[in-house]
């Protein structure tokens, strides 16, 4: 963006550079004027500096009105000149410099919100003597153990982790992802997260968090294994066997 606002306003310049040179056209050689808009490389630094930059443009209209063919045509381009190149082109480059440092600042935000993060859990886990390593495990009731410690739930509430979401999902969050089909031993079936999963999970349960199309897929993959659940249960309480698919 910022590559192509300044090829905008480059060739601001020159169009308007061209301009100026044919209107300065007649004017005497040893003119002020000639010497600003002489040529078409003069009058594109003129335009830099004065238009643009605006270092003298009070000096430039000075010597604009001393034309001796068309001052008021040439002031009112200069002027057209500043309220496209210097408030107008500029702005949108300020605004953009402004888009991107904050973008750049929002990825440094975040970086640093994960190195807290990982840094505060690897302490709980230590704590708890829970391995956090590759090969570590963390099971459902090793993480119910560590969310009722304050130490822990104020850690997380620091980073706006929402606790609250951490305890009303744990059963989804810890939910076997084997076959659930096979025989009711299934269902019993938990799943023990490691460190990296953990984190993936703590991060995606922050408050600050926007709702993405990965959310809504792991809504609908809730949903349906609920009914899932559901379904099997009546089944059972009917007498019918269960399904399969």
């Amino acid at each position: 963006s910022v590559f192509f606002t300044l090829v905008l306003l480059f060739f601001l310049i020159y169009v308007f550079a061209v301009a100026f040179v044919q209107l300065t056209a007649g004017e005497p050689e040893d003119s002020g004027i000639i010497e600003l808009f002489g040529s078409v490389p003069s009058a594109m630094h003129t335009l830099l500096l004065d238009g643009t930059i605006m270092a003298e443009p009070g000096d430039v209209v000075s010597e604009l009105k001393e034309s001796s063919h068309s001052a008021t045509v040439l002031i009112i381009c200069f002027y057209l000149f500043i309220l496209l190149a210097a408030f107008t082109i500029l702005n949108m480059l300020i605004g953009v410099l402004c888009e991107v440092v904050s973008g750049v600042a929002i990825v440094e935000r975040e970086k640093l919100t994960v190195n807290f993060i990982r840094t505060q859990m690897e302490r709980i886990l230590h704590k708890f003597e829970i391995d956090c390593g590759p090969d570590g495990k963390i099971t459902k009731a090793d993480f119910q153990k560590i969310l009722e410690d304050p130490f822990t739930t104020r850690a997380l509430e620091e980073v706006r982790v929402d606790v609250v979401g951490l305890i009303d999902n744990i059963d989804f969050i810890f939910q076997g992802e084997g076959d659930r089909d096979d025989d009711d031993d299934d269902e019993e079936q938990e799943e023990a997260l490691n460190f990296q999963k953990l984190m993936e999970v703590l991060l995606d349960l922050r408050g600050s968090n926007m709702a993405t199309v990965k959310d809504i897929v792991d809504l609908k993959k809730y949903i349906t294994t609920a009914n899932g659940k559901i379904k099997d249960e009546i089944r059972v309480a009917s007498g019918r066997p269960l399904s399969r698919g």
